[in-house]
């Protein structure tokens, strides 16, 4: 076996295998705290449930080769962190849910995994690189810090990267704005 062939095929389908198994534990294990009158947010638990079931059809979809060769892979992973970000997103504006921590570094990993896989189509489909170079290497080690970040965030549900901190002044900044845009409005 090459170092290509473990970096860019055997890894990533292990970890695409054992993603839905560790998120399903991981929800049991929410579900039974929640069972025994321990406080799980709500939040938590819809986007651990959201996520495993995002994550399950993917690995099933890859797995499986549910698609055939119509869809490159890169963009069907382009697809479905946007899918989880909006139905998160959505269900969080809908239900006016709290965000938790696991919230947070799902939007924020999805999203860094979504440019790096948009890098990774450009650079397969349109540019038509076929042989194996530094980006792709960068990608294989990113995308398992990527993965390993949102089992982490997931499971804990605590704020390692202090990412909560600036979510905070993210969302305080865009309420900002929409006060400025309510007052220049008003007059």
């Amino acid at each position: 076996m090459t170092y290509s062939e473990l970096m860019f095929v055997v890894i990533p389908k292990a970890v695409d295998s054992a993603t839905p198994a560790i998120m399903a534990a991981t929800l049991v294990f929410y579900l039974v705290s929640h069972f025994f009158k321990k406080k799980v947010p709500t939040s938590l638990l819809l986007t651990l449930f959201l996520t495993l079931v995002s994550y399950s059809f993917s690995a099933y979809s890859f797995n499986w080769d549910f698609f055939g060769n119509t869809i490159n892979t890169y963009l069907l992973i382009v697809i479905y962190d946007m899918q989880l970000i909006l139905l998160l997103w959505a269900l969080h504006r809908f239900l006016k849910l709290q965000a938790s921590n696991a919230y947070i570094y799902i939007l924020v990993f999805s999203a860094i995994n979504c440019i790096c896989s948009s890098v990774m189509y450009i650079d397969l489909a349109w540019l038509g690189r076929a042989e194996v170079w530094w980006l792709w290497h960068v990608y294989a080690i990113v995308g398992k810090f990527i993965y390993l970040g949102i089992m982490i965030g997931l499971c804990t549900n605590k704020d390692f990267l202090n990412l909560r901190a600036l979510w905070v002044k993210i969302v305080i900044r865009l309420n900002e704005r929409k006060e400025l845009k309510r007052e220049e409005g008003a007059q």
